[in-house]
């Protein structure tokens, strides 16, 4: 049963890719948004969505590459390279001390 003004696709066939490729869960949509934002085969969910649903979610696409790909993935790698420096500095400077410790 559907609410009124919508349409249910439900038993209309398969979802593509042998089923990985859906919204229709939150699992399956965030493993979507994830290979948005890695950028793995982004091309073909864009086509099936734009077959199945229409030009205007586009802008869903353009918010996740640009938002998830390009800015929260630079943001963690840059925070896990200031972690490595500055675990580097740390041991830099225990070595350092254990140096001035055996003069």
């Amino acid at each position: 049963q559907c609410e009124e003004g919508y349409i249910c696709l439900q038993g209309y066939g398969d979802n593509p890719n042998y089923g990985y490729t859906s919204f229709d869960t939150f699992g399956w949509a965030f493993l979507s948004a994830f290979r948005l934002m890695t950028q793995d085969y982004w091309e073909n969910l864009y086509q099936l969505v734009l077959r199945s649903a229409g030009p205007w979610h586009m802008l869903f696409f353009i918010v996740i590459i640009f938002l998830g790909s390009f800015y929260l993935l630079n943001l963690i790698l840059a925070i896990v390279a200031m972690s490595y420096d500055e675990l580097q500095k740390k041991a830099e400077e225990e070595e350092a001390a254990e140096e001035e410790a055996l003069r």
